[in-house]
């Protein structure tokens, strides 16, 4: 399959920067839209399609720009170059929950905070609804399929080369081996149930750091998806007992035993998560104290620090960033101090410590993320005892914006003030008034 180079232009239109990652379906580039002037991802298919494949993939395209949901990436265009289909989509700028599965589990031997494993899935989810709900088999649902957004968190289901509408199937086989339901070894059409079957998949591994089915090559894996027991992914941390039923359904090897809607599945991890949340929101913190009265209508920033004089320069320095704007601050000193305040009134900008008195950073941004809406915040870690080495475990979260302990005044006004225009809070420096 032929790279595209840096420059060349595809369909008069998307000049290629770089190629992002490639698979069996074709490559998928970062590429500039001349016209519109904005970044976006290019997917140009690996083969030549027949008329009437092309109109299938037309089809599909037009039922994916139908789409408005945060968790399933936006379709822009669809076309052809050089005799190949390909897909303009919106640029989701992350990691992918594979490289940050191996980052947790391969590289440093450490669980996905649960908090956070579950808030994962449950927006995974919510955008694979959105793509039943148009119709759309997506059939290759993988870790590497799903972006974690930079700087908020929020999940991206990406990637639809695969997929398919009622009618559309040709036939072929398609997917990756270690995801596929069990039918799918055997040609049996695509189905919603299909895709519910990689979720439990990609689920399992998410929460476990290994994959429920393995084998050494496609035929191997294959008996193992079809024959093989479901394992428990409780054996492999006790504390996901509660959801071992809810696997079972999942991996059931006939596709009726499993649940027949993302939004069931939703809805149990969203109980599940509830419960955890529930238990360390429920205990007794400090009051919040509250710069201006909580009803204020414009960014709200929470400081959470167990030092008093970082906190009050904190908020002192979000009101000097945010001077071109309208700006409420919260104070509070611990974590569940923070997730009572996040609960009461979104914040738009939080400046976090990373040893609290009750929890540190990681555990705390994974409960403030699983709240509604919680991919919403900007977060600035500030810590005086954040190695360069823990702060790839902040990677799962979508944070990547750092500032050591101690910090000048002027250094933590400009990075707060630089968050802040990357949202449109505020006009970036280098803009005249």
């Amino acid at each position: 399959m032929e790279i595209l180079g840096r420059g060349e232009i595809v369909d008069g239109r998307y000049r290629i920067d770089k190629a992002l990652g490639r698979g069996g379906h074709g490559v998928v580039y970062r590429a500039f839209d001349v016209d519109l002037e904005r970044t976006c991802a290019l997917k140009l298919l690996a083969v030549e399609l027949p008329e009437g494949a092309r109109e299938s993939l037309r089809r599909e395209a037009a039922a994916l720009a139908t789409l408005r949901s945060a968790h399933v990436v936006t379709v822009h265009a669809f076309g052809q170059h050089g005799g190949r289909p390909y897909f303009v989509m919106e640029f989701v700028a992350g990691r992918d929950l594979g490289a940050l599965i191996d980052s947790h589990y391969t590289e440093h031997h450490a669980m996905i905070p649960l908090h956070r494993g579950l808030s994962l899935l449950r927006e995974l989810c919510d955008g694979l609804s959105a793509v039943h709900g148009a119709g759309l088999v997506h059939r290759d649902l993988k870790p590497d399929n799903v972006v974690v957004e930079d700087n908020t968190g929020r999940v991206v289901l990406v990637d639809f080369g695969a997929a398919v509408l009622p009618g559309g199937w040709l036939g072929e086989i398609t997917g990756t081996p270690l995801y596929m339901p069990p039918e799918a070894f055997d040609g049996a059409p695509p189905t919603v149930r299909g895709d519910l079957y990689s979720l439990g998949c990609l689920a399992f591994e998410l929460l476990t750091g290994v994959t429920p089915f393995r084998g050494a090559g496609v035929d191997e894996l294959g008996r193992a998806h079809q024959r093989a027991a479901i394992p428990k992914a409780s054996s492999l941390r006790p504390e996901l007992a509660p959801l071992d039923v809810l696997f079972e359904q999942l991996l059931a090897k006939i596709p009726e035993a499993r649940p027949g809607r993302a939004a069931v599945v939703g809805n149990q991890l969203e109980d599940f998560l509830r419960m955890h949340v529930l238990g360390v929101a429920g205990s007794d913190g400090p009051s919040v104290e509250l710069v201006v009265p909580a009803d204020h209508p414009g960014v709200r920033v929470l400081v959470v620090d167990d030092d008093p004089l970082f906190a009050r320069v904190a908020a002192r320095c979000a009101q000097v960033a945010l001077a071109d704007s309208v700006v409420s601050v919260s104070r509070v000193a611990t974590g569940a101090a923070a997730l009572a305040s996040a609960a009461k009134r979104r914040p738009d900008l939080i400046v976090l410590d990373y040893l609290l008195p009750d929890t540190n950073g990681v555990d705390l941004l994974s409960h403030l993320r699983s709240q509604h809406d919680g991919s919403h915040a900007e977060v600035l870690l500030a810590s005086g005892q954040l190695g360069v080495r823990d702060r790839w475990r902040f990677d799962i979260l979508g944070v990547h914006d750092f500032v050591d302990k101690p910090v000048e005044f002027p250094r933590l006004v400009e990075m707060i003030h630089r968050l802040a225009a990357r949202r449109g809070w505020v006009r970036a420096s280098d803009e005249s008034p």
